[in-house]
């Protein structure tokens, strides 16, 4: 199943390579379907049994006393309690304000104020005006996929091939999926992209091999960071020849 998703997302990023219009890119029915798994394939223990035998969260350090060298917290110290399950973790940082790092060793973000263009301006103001616009369209009930496909070229910063998210979202969504993704689903990408020089208010650490390193976010913080990775916000991950910076990484965003 692995080797199976792995060849076809590579065989897709062959095709779009090399399409320069609609008409020119064409995807195998196989490939479409390549990422279903069959229908006895087991996926490790059933949810049931997971809360049966786990009624309570597991024995845990406290977050004050984890040693901070090798561990990174995105943030503040939580303990959790089951009469306020309703409360979210707050970012660290949060009263001061986003504190970036520019460097090899953490994850450049769209929000730095050290990312800039070919015209020395930082794209982060024009990233969020372009996000702005495709939120109301969304909310309006107006947004195409020609919307969101503008939104992404521009904020990528160049014209991508993206036939594949057309054919998902234009083909293979049914008329109530599509309606619910351009309006409800993708107007919350927006929201969580444009505020995640407040969601993470601190780049996360990269993890590279051999070190013992880690690192603690909120979920609504991990789906701020796939949100521009939808949107291809991150920079430089999209060029067409990577930096050896990157060579030992994935790339986060989706084109």
């Amino acid at each position: 199943m692995t080797d199976q998703f792995h060849n076809t997302r590579q065989q897709i990023r062959r095709n779009d390579q090399v399409a320069t219009s609609r008409t020119s890119a064409t995807i195998d029915k196989s490939l479409i379907k390549a990422d279903e798994a069959p229908e006895k394939l087991k996926k490790g223990i059933l949810l049931d049994l997971i809360i049966n035998d786990y009624r309570h969260p597991p024995p845990m350090e406290d977050m004050e006393k984890v040693e901070r060298n090798s561990h990174t917290f995105m943030i503040s110290p939580l303990k959790y309690d089951r009469s306020r399950s309703y409360v979210e973790p707050i970012p660290v940082n949060y009263a001061s304000g986003y504190i970036d790092r520019w460097d090899a060793n953490y994850v450049r973000m769209p929000c730095s104020p050290c990312y800039t263009t070919n015209n020395t301006q930082p794209p982060w103001q024009m990233i969020r005006q372009e996000l702005i616009q495709l939120k109301k369209k969304c909310d309006a009930k107006l947004a195409t996929f020609e919307d969101l496909k503008a939104t992404i070229i521009k904020c990528a910063g160049d014209n991508y091939d993206i036939y594949c998210l057309e054919v998902l979202i234009t083909s293979v969504y049914s008329n109530m999926q599509r309606a619910q993704f351009m309006t409800t689903i993708l107007s919350n990408m927006c929201d969580l992209a444009l505020n995640v020089d407040t969601l993470c208010s601190r780049p996360p650490a990269l993890l590279r091999i051999g070190m013992n390193r880690s690192v603690t976010m909120s979920q609504r913080q991990a789906a701020s960071l796939l949100a521009c990775a939808f949107f291809s916000l991150f920079p430089y991950r999209s060029d067409r020849e990577p930096k050896d910076e990157y060579k030992n990484f994935q790339d986060p965003n989706f084109i």
